[in-house]
């Protein structure tokens, strides 16, 4: 079948292999890495979206609204198995792209599918099984691919994943910026342990602690759950800086002093209150100091863009 081809045809030359499963992955090319079970298919690019099942009771072709293209199974238990659906348009998932809506829309319809389907929340997409491994069971079933809308279809994006449970709203806000403060602090504190992973390793492990805090009585809706995980997971990987540390105390009453978190009627969606003592440091370090918006930013924890409107 084409697919098999096409398969073949979108991996790198290069692949990050798992030559025995849970052990270290390396680096092999193609060639070598096809006589392993298990290794990461993609590099740039992301050309098949994949959902992975522990205990699936159904074969995968019959167990989803929209038949996947291959199935590979576990040749001792057809129960775990893991699906893959080609992707038209393949959507680039470097570092990069992370915060981009083709990104985001794949990553939300995965998450749907597991919810909906029963799928594995806990598999990162990043190392998979080999379905031209010689020992692989895999199920070739079709060659049509799919956009991300016709993925889509299927499922529904905002489904309630949490039950509700007894955990209060500690905010007199409301529930999100509640979730937002717990996981915002939880990940400070784990900011330095986050860069030992990549960051689909770390943004999964954010978005399981956001889940886990979003036990109120009435939920937050997935849509606000993954918005809230993303956004803690980028800031506290790619821009969160305190000098190599972990975030301190001193430095978390700073920041809630320079701003407070939505709830304010704006056009804007929350803006903070005018802090004297603040503008005060910023003309300080503008005038006296010589200081560039750059810098001030930096060394206040704030936006250029609010060091700019302060300095007025």
């Amino acid at each position: 079948m084409q697919i098999v081809e096409k398969f073949r045809q979108s991996l790198p030359s290069h692949l990050r292999t798992m030559r025995v499963k849970g052990e270290p992955t390396i680096w092999l090319p193609k060639s070598n890495a096809m006589k392993y079970e298990r290794f990461q298919g993609y590099l740039n690019d992301r050309q098949f979206m994949i959902v992975d099942h522990d205990e699936c009771e159904k074969l995968a072709h019959h167990h989803y609204d929209l038949e996947p293209n291959f199935v590979c199974y576990n040749p001792e238990n057809y129960k775990k198995n893991q699906s893959f659906w080609l992707i038209n348009d393949p959507v680039h998932c470097q570092v990069d792209a992370k915060a981009r809506k083709p990104y985001r829309y794949l990553r939300a319809i995965e998450a749907a599918y597991d919810a909906k389907y029963g799928g594995d929340i806990y598999f990162s997409r990043s190392i998979h099984r080999n379905p031209l491994f010689h020992g692989s069971d895999t199920d070739w079933r079709h060659d049509r691919g799919h956009s991300l809308a016709q993925l889509a279809e299927v499922i529904d994006l905002n489904p309630d994943k949490t039950k509700a449970g007894k955990r209060l709203v500690t905010d007199k806000k409301s529930r999100n910026v509640t979730l937002f403060n717990d996981l915002r602090f939880w990940s400070y504190k784990h900011a330095k342990e986050a860069r030992e992973h990549d960051y689909d390793q770390w943004h999964k492990k954010v978005m399981d602690r956001a889940m886990a805090y979003n036990t109120f009585e009435n939920p937050n809706r997935l849509s606000v759950v993954i918005t809230i995980a993303r956004s803690v997971a980028e800031f506290s990987y790619f821009r969160y800086r305190v000098k190599g540390a972990v975030i301190t105390d001193e430095y978390r009453a700073a920041q809630a002093q320079r701003g407070r978190i939505g709830g304010l009627k704006s056009k804007g969606g929350g803006r903070p209150k005018v802090d004297e003592k603040l503008i005060a440091e910023i003309k300080l370090l503008k005038n006296v100091h010589k200081y560039s918006v750059r810098k001030i930013a930096s060394e206040l924890g704030i936006s250029k863009t609010a060091v700019s409107k302060y300095a007025k």
